[in-house]
């Protein structure tokens, strides 16, 4: 399987599309039967590992979604495409309650000491602390292993679960506001109210073919209970999508070098931005920072009129603008920046949103079931094939 994400002598999209190729031809029409074994570091062949493209941009859900369906009947390759759709999915429902990630990122915990010895992989429970180290050292976990991971955290070494989210957060290239924190929340019980997940030693044996035997876990304990009630909120962007100036503004998740919304010569700059760690509230990995600045670097190659700019630069290059067009960057730390950025420059930002992500996140509002049932339709109505 190719995995080269953005290594410094490789094109990202080029590296990328390689990926999907590969993917295609071998593993799709097998990932149904074996997506759930954690073959180990370097091992992951079971699944595309093709997220750290997603999550930035690099690749679109939807053209990605069209490439399958293009090559493979829906039948054959119906849990991978589900898969793809479930980050869609997790987007659109966070984008309904963006308070449940103000309440995540504003949590500030008490480190106690399990705290210190789980991210050191230290805990003596020794597939947790593989991960750990694999986490750390190659930045992507196998997903089963982030629900095992997860479960552990919470329910065996009893933390925080906002701590393990932003641990993760820290050091995955494929780090994802919506997926990441939704997906911590529905292991602890939360986003599914009353049902929790529980990481067992027979099914950790099992999907790990044999590496990790009779693990000591905590099998049995309640669901985490929250006692705030998050409601649908109006959405943060405007009803449609037009682009009104002269500049536009691109965030390091919205790396798509032919968005509808970049057109040659439409616009005079396109400023390009990846913020640095002092303006994130959440610090990421010297290796998360320089995967993305590799990134958003091709991007600009790649794209007439772009130029990088951090926070600090980002700021002056605005200060006496006071109109620019944006890529939608979801609610997530690109979008916090940005609404603080408004606020203080008395800028207007105008978001352009794409209309495949406008439309799927109507059926958003309530519980992936409602969102699965859709998805023929979903695909029928924006004519992915033929």
């Amino acid at each position: 399987m190719f995995t080269s994400y953005g290594h410094e002598n490789s094109d990202p999209y080029q590296s990328a599309q390689a990926a999907v190729e590969s993917f295609l031809n071998n593993e799709i029409l097998e990932y149904d039967k074996l997506r759930n074994f954690d073959f180990g570091k370097n091992n992951h062949r079971a699944v595309s590992q093709l997220s750290p493209f997603v999550s930035h941009g690099i690749l679109n859900e939807f053209d990605l979604i069209k490439k399958v369906l293009e090559r493979h009947p829906y039948s054959k390759v119906e849990k991978f495409v589900q898969e793809v759709f479930w980050r869609v999915y997790w987007k659109g429902w966070l984008e309904h309650r963006p308070t449940v990630y103000d309440d995540f990122v504003a949590f500030d915990g008490h480190r106690c000491p399990n705290y210190d010895v789980a991210i050191s992989g230290k805990t003596g429970i020794s597939c947790f602390d593989d991960w750990v180290d694999e986490l750390k050292s190659h930045n992507y976990l196998h997903n089963h292993a982030r629900m095992w991971f997860a479960s552990i955290w919470i329910f065996t070494l009893k933390l925080p679960w906002q701590l393990g989210a932003k641990f993760f957060l820290e050091h995955l290239f494929d780090g994802d506001a919506a997926s990441n924190t939704l997906s911590w929340r529905w292991v602890a019980g939360l986003q599914t109210k009353g049902k929790n997940y529980l990481a067992r030693s027979s099914n950790i044996n099992k999907y790990t073919s044999g590496r990790y035997v009779d693990v000591s876990l905590c099998e049995s304990a309640s669901p985490l209970f929250e006692k705030q009630v998050y409601e649908i909120e109006e959405l943060k962007y405007p009803k449609e999508s037009v682009s009104r100036n002269n500049q536009l503004l691109v965030c390091d998740t919205q790396l798509l070098s032919h968005s509808e919304f970049i057109e040659p010569k439409r616009y005079d700059e396109i400023l390009v931005v990846t913020l640095n760690n002092e303006d994130r509230l959440i610090k990421l990995s010297k290796q998360v920072l320089d995967l993305k600045k590799r990134f958003v670097e091709s991007f600009c190659s790649r794209t007439a009129n772009a130029s990088i700019y951090n926070g600090q630069s980002l700021r002056i290059k605005i200060s006496k603008t006071k109109n620019i067009d944006v890529l939608y960057p979801s609610v997530g730390e690109n979008f916090d920046f940005l609404s603080k950025l408004a606020r203080s420059n008395d800028l207007n930002i105008n978001y352009l949103v794409r209309n495949f992500d406008r439309f799927c996140w109507n059926f958003s509002k309530k519980g992936f079931f409602n969102f699965k049932k859709n998805i023929p339709m979903i695909i029928d109505k924006l004519n992915f094939v033929g």
